[in-house]
């Protein structure tokens, strides 16, 4: 069997003489550069060659040289973490995600860049009211009510993007069997605007809960929106107002960016407001909780820490897993190792719900 590195490095040649033009995601960056007429020309010029098979130096993607050296410094690592994976789709897929974040996204197309993913966003976007919107100081973007009944949530909700959660469902591995079922005591880290606590309650039904960490006021705001909206789904939610970390009772500054919000140990430009830490073990124990079934993190690069804080409950309850990798090259491994430290019979899976680099889920379950 190839290892990673030979994987990667073969990807890495033929994703030179590619050159995906439909492969940008307009929708979350925006509009697509035009090409000029020449440009153009030469484009076209080039598919008509390949289609038979010529190909030419000139050509050539050029990789991001940060990006390439700072992966391939990572590259022993992530061999380990290709050993780790429990199945070839997530091993397959890892290679596909670090070529990506190597060449972008005109030399590698990942799973969701096709056109059926672009036709099953575009018939989500027809569930949203143009007329009852939220706009949100973050990117120009603007949050309508999507009526979601067909997924179980019966009030609405505002959101942007609904495929990635409710149809991709990012925080479900179904292989695997690691997603959230009917009595399940969830932690959702990162709860933002509501809607994956939302998604959540939904599926732990009556008998489950669902404990969201969220402490961003503009966020807070639409999040209580949203869960009023179903105040069936409501009462099995509970708000923990204070930011995930290693420590607890620790003062951390506020930088208010909407689903990018950031903390710091220092005052810094920006950083306008303050909150508290929460470690999970000390929540769980404050609570007394006496299971945790699953926890999902996504809390912008901060998961490190927030598993740092969960160690006893990981340990001593071995909840199903669904920690966001993206935000940093070394989340990658680190996190991956983390786990294993605490409980080597966790087996692991990746999956990815976007056509660009965001979005990377690490899928941890103990059989």
């Amino acid at each position: 069997m190839k290892s990673f590195a030979e994987k990667l490095y073969r990807r890495l040649e033929w994703a030179q003489f590619a050159e995906y033009r439909d492969n940008y995601d307009e929708v979350r960056f925006g509009p697509q550069k035009p090409l000029t007429l020449i440009e153009w020309m030469k484009w076209q010029s080039r598919r008509f060659m390949r289609h038979w098979g010529y190909y030419h130096r000139s050509w050539m993607q050029r990789p991001n040289t940060d990006a390439l050296h700072r992966w391939m410094n990572l590259i022993p690592e992530l061999e380990w973490l290709s050993t780790r994976l429990a199945d070839d789709e997530s091993r397959d897929l890892l290679v596909e995600i670090i070529a990506y974040r190597i060449m972008g996204y005109k030399g590698v197309r990942l799973p969701l860049g096709t056109k059926e993913y672009k036709q099953k966003r575009t018939e989500l976007k027809s569930l949203a009211d143009p007329s009852d919107t939220i706009d949100i100081d973050f990117m120009g973007w603007t949050l309508s009510r999507h009526d979601l009944s067909s997924y179980g949530i019966l009030g609405g909700l505002y959101v942007r993007g609904a495929v990635t959660l409710f149809e991709i469902e990012q925080y479900a591995h179904y292989p695997s069997e690691t997603f959230v079922e009917e009595g399940d005591v969830v932690i959702d880290g990162g709860g933002c605007y509501g809607d994956t606590a939302t998604y959540f309650a939904n599926k732990a039904g009556a008998s489950g809960a669902v404990h969201v960490f969220e402490f961003v006021p503009s966020n807070l705001e639409i999040m209580r929106k949203n869960l009023e909206l179903n105040f069936d789904l409501e009462k099995r939610v509970t708000i923990a107002e204070k930011a995930l970390w290693n420590r607890s009772g620790q003062s951390v500054y506020v930088r208010d960016n909407g689903p990018g919000s950031s903390v710091s140990m220092e005052h810094k430009d920006g950083f306008d407001t303050q909150t508290q830490t929460v470690t999970i073990d000390d929540y769980v124990a404050q609570t007394g909780l006496k299971k945790v079934d699953f926890i999902k993190m996504d809390i912008e690069g901060a998961e490190g820490n927030a598993l740092l804080g969960a160690e006893h409950t990981i340990r001593s309850m071995h909840p199903k897993l669904a920690i966001c990798l993206y935000h940093s090259p070394k989340d990658f491994v680190r996190l991956p190792r983390l786990i294993d430290q605490y409980c080597p019979d966790y087996r692991f899976y990746l999956k990815h719900a976007t056509m660009h680099s965001e979005e990377t889920v690490l899928f941890a379950n103990v059989n």
